[in-house]
């Protein structure tokens, strides 16, 4: 009885470890985010591996009104691009992150929940 209990407690331990790593990362400077992509309303992020075009195009989905997304494949990096660059479809954007459950993102080895990077880059 002790075993299993030990091995449904690790089981248990290694996948709450494992759910948290999940996130999206900016791999670009941040003077581009601020000074390029802010203004331009075109942002570019890169998704965890296990991420499939399938689940991309069906969360992207909904939110036609706000963006539009190319996602490639290979490379896992998908590229938003607002249709009203605006405070609101940013913070949008970032619902669509929560519904492919992804809610941290890497800012250049900065990790910080989406909430956090919104207010801090985008709002």
């Amino acid at each position: 009885m002790n075993k299993w209990s030990f091995l449904l407690v690790a089981l248990l331990l290694t996948s709450f470890l494992s759910f948290g790593q999940k996130r999206v990362v900016v791999s670009q400077p941040v003077n581009e985010l601020v000074n390029v992509q802010l203004p331009s309303g075109t942002f570019t992020f890169e998704m965890p591996k296990d991420i499939t075009s399938v689940q991309v195009e069906e969360s992207a989905a909904y939110y036609t009104m706000y963006f539009s997304i190319q996602y490639n494949r290979e490379t896992g990096v998908v590229q938003a691009k607002m249709e009203a660059n605006d405070a609101k479809s940013r913070h949008i954007l970032m619902r669509f992150f929560v519904t492919l459950g992804l809610f941290d993102i890497d800012v250049n080895g900065t990790i910080m929940p989406l909430e956090d990077y919104y207010q801090m880059y985008l709002d």
